[in-house]
């Protein structure tokens, strides 16, 4: 299927099965994603819930409402040809099948953008550790009313509240989103090594 749109030539790959293989599966996760419709995944909805830009979202889903396999390998060949040539080695030599449908997904929304793709920000255990962590240094006891009200009334994608915790020696009270308080305690879990590549976190990294 592929064949018809590419030629092996385009691709900088020294085994073509990789290709085959990611271009199959990514053909599959664009599948699915044509079929979707996502009008709170912007930026500035979900990180600061602006209703006009979720309403530039409706409009633009309504201008557009269907989209087929086929006019996506037409109309994005050139960076199809992209994310073979960059993500199919990398896709082979994943072993976990979260780590690959992440990948997908990655490519996926370079593809096909925040209207038909939505990226897992949280694994379970990290969607536990937010929870966790909001019981933990919610403190609404010393926080002004007014603010938590007018700000959650346009703000609802995420909890917006004030926050008592200490870190790194240093005592925070803060008005902020429960993502926020996230990224500041817990470093981002991911690892990957190889034969001549070691990448990580480090504990302590922010």
């Amino acid at each position: 299927h592929v064949a018809g749109y590419f030629s092996i030539q385009e691709f900088q790959m020294r085994d073509y099965s990789n290709v085959s293989y990611f271009a199959t599966a990514l053909i599959q996760r664009l599948l699915t994603a044509t079929q979707c419709h996502y009008d709170d995944n912007s930026l500035l909805f979900y990180q600061f819930g602006s209703k006009e830009a979720q309403l530039r979202d409706i409009e633009q889903l309504r201008k557009e409402p269907e989209l087929s396999i086929e006019q996506v390998l037409e109309e994005k060949q050139e960076q199809f040809a992209q994310e073979l040539n960059t993500k199919a080695l990398l896709y082979s030599l994943l072993k976990e099948a979260d780590k690959k449908k992440l990948l997908l997904d990655i490519s996926a929304y370079a593809l096909l953008g925040k209207l038909r793709v939505k990226l897992p920000y949280y694994e379970k255990h990290n969607i536990q550790q937010r929870n966790d962590l909001v019981a933990k240094y919610e403190n609404t006891s010393i926080a002004d009313p007014e603010i938590l009200k007018t700000v959650r009334e346009t703000w609802r994608s995420d909890l917006f509240s004030l926050f008592d915790y200490s870190h790194n020696d240093s005592n925070f009270k803060l008005y902020t989103i429960s993502e926020e308080l996230f990224r500041h305690k817990c470093a981002p879990s991911y690892t990957v090594s190889g034969e001549s590549m070691n990448v990580g976190v480090s504990e302590g990294d922010i």
